[in-house]
């Protein structure tokens, strides 16, 4: 997605407005958690203005603006606390506040054989039978009717998105996110999805996040395409905000932001070595590297040139941006760690975010310096 300009009049004035920008990456997203925190233990008064989010970065900037009033450093304490007891899976029973599997039968024999037995496991298996069987009767009736080749139809009977319930996730946004506090907020907030019809980037600001409609937004940008179905909200359908905009700078930018934080998930390729043996799993991984870095390489590049075209005196009507770069130096996993929420990982990612802020080097991360910015990077980050 190409890197805007601000609207005329916007991002222009004597006054700084800051942005935290939060990328998307499942659970990878802890590792924003960590970043925030010491940006806020290094910077006592840094108080972002505005916050965007996609994909696991909207619950994070959602959370951080209904908890605004106590301030950044409290609030993202609290989110650290969420992470590491809401959403990190249980190491009793395993489960998460993410996500749950259908059909764990594991999980149902545990429970029969538990010296402490539940009644709500046999309720989820029931509904998981009455689930299975509902889906996939329409799938059958679907190929049976349809006009599609024998090959298309036996393809289109299996869909993987069946054996997770997302389920857990909207119970979380609804039990922690106070969504009238968002409205009320002074910082201003604007989470992304993707238009999963048309295929075009949509945003949603805190005059949308209404106690209904924000839950499903946040759900809505979070849907992992391939583990979550899309997410209906009135009339339209609505996915990952990731896949087109992983890290939405441009939002923050309209919103008149002219320093922007960005936390990304997704290391330089280069930082990465290829694998010893050739294998799917790895190719998965190098393209989602490739195309979450080409994505942020591009924007950074385009804010680069937009610099230097105002600081030669090409433009008078904006003034040059500030980027702050924070990036893992290595990779934080592979595809499958977008799911991995064990609570020892979570705490590693959180650890690893805030030692890299503290650690932080405007040099090494290739910051972007508006000019006169440059000479306080060495402070400011």
């Amino acid at each position: 997605m190409a890197t805007e300009l601000p609207e005329s009049g916007e991002g222009k004035g004597d006054n700084m407005s800051e942005a935290i920008v939060l990328s998307g990456g499942g659970g990878f997203a802890a590792y924003e958690v960590g970043v925030m925190k010491g940006l806020f233990e290094k910077q006592p008064a840094f108080r972002p203005a505005i916050y965007t989010g996609a994909s696991a970065g909207s619950y994070n900037a959602a959370l951080m603006v209904s908890h605004d009033r106590l301030g950044p450093k409290a609030a993202v304490e609290h989110l650290e606390q969420i992470w590491m007891e809401k959403i990190a899976a249980n190491p009793r029973t395993l489960e998460n506040g993410v996500f749950r599997l259908r059909g764990d039968f594991p999980r149902y024999l545990d429970a029969v054989f538990s010296p402490h037995p539940s009644v709500e496991p046999f309720i989820e298996m029931a509904d998981d039978a009455s689930f299975f069987a509902q889906d996939f009767l329409n799938r059958a009736t679907h190929a049976l009717f349809s006009k599609a080749s024998l090959q298309r139809r036996a393809f289109e009977l299996v869909d993987l998105t069946a054996f997770f319930s997302a389920e857990p996730m909207r119970n979380l946004v609804r039990n922690t996110i106070d969504f009238a506090k968002i409205r009320a907020s002074s910082a201003q907030i604007s989470i992304a999805v993707t238009d999963w019809l048309n295929g075009e980037v949509k945003t949603f600001g805190a005059d949308k996040l209404t106690d209904a409609f924000g839950p499903l937004a946040i759900a809505a940008s979070s849907a992992i395409p391939g583990i979550f179905p899309p997410v209906e909200c009135e009339g339209c359908h609505y996915a990952d905000g990731g896949v087109l905009v992983n890290t939405p700078l441009s939002p923050a930018i309209r919103m008149g932001a002219n320093v922007l934080h960005a936390i990304y998930l997704s290391p330089d390729p280069s930082d990465v070595p290829l694998p010893g043996t050739q294998n799917t799993v790895a190719t998965l991984e190098r393209l989602l590297i490739i195309g979450i870095s080409g994505r942020i390489t591009t924007d950074i590049d385009n804010l680069r040139r937009i610099n230097k075209t105002i600081e030669s005196g090409g433009s008078t009507i904006y003034e040059p941006l500030t980027v702050h770069r924070y990036r893992p130096l290595r990779s934080l996993g592979g595809v499958l760690g977008l799911l991995d929420f064990r609570q020892g990982r979570i705490g590693t990612l959180i650890e690893r975010g805030y030692r890299d802020a503290l650690e932080h080097d405007c040099v090494a991360n290739r910051c972007v310096l508006a000019e006169g910015a440059a000479r306080t990077a060495t402070v400011r980050s």
